[in-house]
């Protein structure tokens, strides 16, 4: 992907950490305040509230109590 970009000498490092909650609502709570700007997006705005309220009852069920968060950092030169 970088390469495609026009860049060189690229290093990349990859993070990787997790988040321990202490129930699914408190996990989704985060997810939701750290990722929700991509998936609204996704959806039209009288479909959010739903969809919202089903994500967060499946995180409340199951119960999701760990996140991952997996980022890559990428530094590089454009010719």
């Amino acid at each position: 992907m970088f390469s495609e970009a026009g860049l060189i000498d690229v290093i990349t490092r990859r993070l990787i950490w997790k988040h321990s909650f202490e129930d699914g609502g408190k996990a989704y709570d985060f997810f939701a305040s750290t990722s929700s700007a991509w998936w609204y997006s996704k959806f039209p705005s009288d479909k959010i509230p739903s969809v919202a309220q089903k994500i967060r009852y499946a995180f409340e069920r199951k119960p999701v109590t760990e996140i991952t968060m997996d980022v890559i950092l990428a530094h590089g030169h454009k010719l």
